[in-house]
């Protein structure tokens, strides 16, 4: 499994999805295109002059296979082709397919680097070099398949004609069911359609098909064949099992092991495959993306109030408001892609070399000793040029995992130590997770939204002071949010700053005097200020809430036969639906007359 390439789509996905709308404007189709070219054109001499520059081919293949995100990024940061790429998907009625589109355009930049790397000379490309990158195509089809199918079939369910099934797939626990889905495909059809499209087919009947099989049987691993793995021109010496349900589960074996390494060595090598399934190694990868998912869920809320609650937060975001959309895009996903590689490579790569070490060590139950294996890991490393020395982040090296099968082979305790360990590591890390998840439940978080309310109005109010803004209807508005929000003080101050621009502006003097008989703060209680602006709104504007506003000032004064004849003009002047309130109102003062 390309893990690497896994990690870079999952990148490449987010940056697709976060890419900024409404770029393309600032180009005509015409110069898209010329630049989407010109651009393909650069990144091909690109590649091809890295190759001839350095001599460590296989790390710049690695190199180049990351930086052809930078192409992508120009694509959808800077031309705005995501654009046109959404306009079609809209027109097929597919919202998906601009993601999908997005992904291919960023498969062939990854062609061109296999290609260059494939191709004999600079500019030699020939029918090895075309079934070279055509293996590498295919060897991702278990990373996008998932990912393509579960993106259409959510597009499809809503253009179902079945109001009930859209509403399953798009209620409150739509998540739930798609992933549902998601695990049928994956487990039952997923299997089938690698074995068709990666050209596999059955291993004949021989004395190596039968070892293999007895081998297979010691460890207790059902499966449905035992395939040959045809890669083409990779050359790779590998194996892999695939499928998770015993009916649908295949063990490959590509053509260089069967032709380099003795049946022993592949019984060796098979047995470390069918540790993986033992073991439940792919499921717990699937539980260490959950958890990832479901810690940033939880702790996302938090962070994002507790952020907002400091004013130097909302400064910082002035300061770069000034720069392009796209950059402001840039910087909002840039975070989120750094902590999905770190969580990669430091805590699911951590478990991925413990669970290679783990497979490694079923060797001992199925033959007694590591040498088999030891010389098999030996050939491999040779037949595919790497240097048994080279750190990787999801295995550990060719020699450490030598070692350590030696260092097994003389101390057999060492299989349960690890074995215990890996399983404290497993359920710290479920417990870790539950903390996580947890945590949010004991912070404060309702103190932090408030102050984050607050800060972000004042922030805003701030700035519209600062702008000079002349228009009293910012004022009112703003001004409204604020007594709403019971900020008395920076709502009386809108207000006022409204009355400078505009003295006679009944909405404003309505609020102002709504404000001084309505706030439950006593400082900002100022019944006779109120009486003389609900006057002065009503001597401007004759409609049923300026005097209802009014009404409630001479109720508030004292004054409450006043009240009840203004509320009575109120009702006859206001519209069939708001008459229930005024009549309650009118109740409510009449009531007071009687008490009195």
């Amino acid at each position: 499994m390309p893990y690497g390439q896994v990690l870079e789509i999952m990148v490449v996905l987010l940056l697709i999805s976060s890419a900024p709308e409404g770029l393309s404007k600032e180009l005509t189709p015409f110069w898209v295109c010329f630049w989407f070219f010109l651009k393909s054109f650069l990144w091909t001499g690109f590649c091809i002059w890295f190759q001839k520059s350095t001599s460590k081919r296989r790390k710049s293949l690695t190199f180049l296979e990351w930086v052809a995100i930078f192409p992508l990024f120009v694509d959808f940061y800077v031309i705005g082709i995501g654009d046109y790429l959404s306009l079609f998907a809209k027109m097929i009625h597919l919202p998906s397919i601009s993601n999908i589109l997005g992904l291919l355009i960023f498969i062939s930049y990854l062609t061109i680097v296999w290609m260059v790397y494939a191709a004999q000379g600079p500019y030699v490309i020939n029918n090895r070099a075309i079934k070279e990158v055509t293996g590498r195509i295919k060897f991702l089809f278990p990373v996008l398949l998932p990912y393509i199918f579960l993106s259409v079939l959510s597009d499809l369910i809503i253009l179902l004609p079945f109001p009930y099934i859209r509403k399953i797939f798009t209620g409150k626990f739509s998540e739930i069911y798609l992933l549902g889905l998601l695990l049928i495909f994956f487990f039952l059809f997923m299997p089938g359609l690698i074995r068709r499209l990666w050209s596999c087919y059955p291993l004949p009947n021989s004395p190596l098909r039968s070892l293999l099989e007895d081998g297979l049987k010691k460890q207790g691993l059902d499966f449905s064949e035992i395939l040959v793995w045809d890669v083409g021109e990779l050359m790779a010496c590998t194996a892999a099992v695939i499928g998770l349900l015993p009916g649908f589960r295949y063990v490959l074996l590509t053509p260089c092991l069967i032709e380099y390494l003795s049946p022993e060595e592949i019984e060796a090598v098979l047995a470390h495959e069918a540790e993986h399934v033992k073991r439940k190694h792919i499921l717990w990868y699937l539980i260490l993306m959950i958890i990832f998912s479901v810690a940033l869920y939880s702790l996302l809320g938090p962070l994002e109030s507790w952020l907002f609650s400091k004013p130097f937060f909302l400064h910082l975001l002035l300061d770069i408001s000034s720069e392009p959309s796209p950059f402001l895009a840039f910087l909002a996903v840039l975070p989120f892609a750094l902590l999905l590689i770190l969580y990669f490579r430091l805590v699911i790569g951590f478990f991925m070399r413990n669970f290679e070490r783990q497979a490694d060590l079923a060797v001992f139950n199925v033959q007694g000793h590591p040498f088999h294996l030891i010389s098999a890991l030996k050939k491999v490393a040779y037949l595919s040029g790497i240097d048994p020395n080279a750190p990787n982040w999801h295995h550990f090296s060719i020699s450490e995992r030598i070692d350590f099968l030696l260092a097994a082979n003389e101390r057999k305790e060492l299989l349960r130590e690890h074995n215990r360990r890996l399983d404290k590591w497993k359920y710290s890390l479920l417990a870790l997770a539950l903390i996580l998840f947890l945590i949010p439940k004991f912070l404060p978080q309702e103190r932090w939204r408030e102050r984050a309310r607050i800060n972000t109005l004042e922030f805003y109010y701030d700035q519209l002071l600062k702008q000079h803004h002349n228009d009293p209807k910012w004022y009112l508005a703003i001004g409204t949010y604020f007594f709403e929000n019971k900020m008395y003080k920076m709502a009386e101050d809108a207000y006022k700053k409204a009355l400078k621009f505009n003295p006679e502006d009944p909405d404003v003097l309505n609020n102002l005097a709504w404000l001084y008989i309505k706030a439950d703060d006593k400082k900002f209680f100022k019944p006779k200020d109120a009486l003389l602006l609900a006057i002065e709104a009503a001597r401007l504007k004759q409609q049923s809430y300026i005097l209802d506003t009014l009404a409630e000032c001479f109720f508030y004064n004292g004054y409450i036969k006043r009240a009840i004849e203004t509320e009575k003009r109120a009702l006859f002047l206001a519209k069939p639906a708001e008459r229930p309130y005024y009549r309650r109102q009118l109740l409510r003062f009449k009531k007071a007359l009687s008490d009195k």
